[in-house]
Formats: C-alpha cells, structure tokens, sequence
C-alpha cells in the first residue's frame, strides 16, 4: 500500500490512462444500462400506457440511443461516453521515437492522431453491440436452461 500512497501525479505520463482510470470508466460503463432500465420500468408500472413499449423493447432502443451518442462522443472527442467523463481519450499512434516530440508539436500532430472512420464504427460496435449481443444470448440461454429443467423434473416426476 505504501507504493499507492506515494503516487505523484507529475510522474506519470498524460498520454496513457492509470489502471484505476481505465477500471472506474469500465464499471461506469457496465452500470449504465441496468440504471436506465430500472428508471424504465419504474416509471413504465406508474404510467403503462406511454412506457410499457418503451420498456419491452428497452435493450433495442438502448443500442440505437447509445450507439448514436458513442459515435457522436468518438467523432467529436474521440472518445467515448465514459472516456470523456474521466477525460480518457483514444488516437492513433503515431511512428515517432520519441513520444515528448509528440506532445510538444501540437496542433500539427492532432489531424494525425484523430480516429478513422473505420475505427470509429469499431469502437462504437464493441461498446454497444457486442454487450448488447452478450445480453440476449446470456437471456436466450436463460430461458432455454430453465426449459431444460423444467423438463427433466417433469420427467423425473412419478406418474
């Protein structure tokens, strides 16, 4: 613990994000989703007949939604939702020795250094598509062990 508390923010370099920088924005990442979701329906139980759709389709208008913000956040900051909240950012590196070179340099290095469109689309696929794709085979699998259980304790079940 003590090498914690000697930490110095002047010694570490601003170009790449600490391990607690990068863990933070994950679970803010992954808490995102299930907070709305729980607004969601919290509200559609008061008011059933202007949320009840939005509730039941949740997960499809999350990924449209959050997928527009992602790109909007990757086109304009580069980075995305979260990474900007902790002032995290992504750039393409750049083949250059020494990397004081590059933040000396400025403006003439950050056209270099902005994402692609290629990458962007990436980014925005493996921050909303593939949770999204996780959850319904994590709920698919779910539904079709309970299914399975249910069964064998049917049959198990004396007659």
């Amino acid at each position: 613990m003590d090498y914690y508390r000697n930490l110095d923010a002047s010694t570490l370099d601003p170009d790449f994000p600490t391990f607690f920088e990068l863990l933070a924005s994950r679970q803010l990442n992954d808490l995102i989703s299930p907070y709305l979701r729980y607004i969601v329906v919290l509200y559609a139980q008061q008011h059933p007949q202007y949320l009840l759709r939005l509730a039941t389709k949740f997960d499809e208008i999350y990924l449209v939604v959050f997928g527009l913000v992602e790109f909007g956040y990757l086109r304009h900051w580069n980075s995305s939702f979260v990474e900007k909240f902790y002032g995290l950012k992504r750039v393409n590196r750049i083949p250059v020795k020494t990397p004081r070179t590059i933040r000396h340099a400025g403006e003439k290095v950050d056209p270099l250094r902005r994402l692609s469109r290629k990458q962007i689309l990436g980014s925005v696929f493996f921050a909303v598509g593939v949770p999204y794709l996780r959850e319904k085979v994590q709920q698919r699998y779910e539904m079709l062990s309970a299914r399975y259980t249910l069964k064998s304790v049917e049959e198990d079940r004396p007659k």
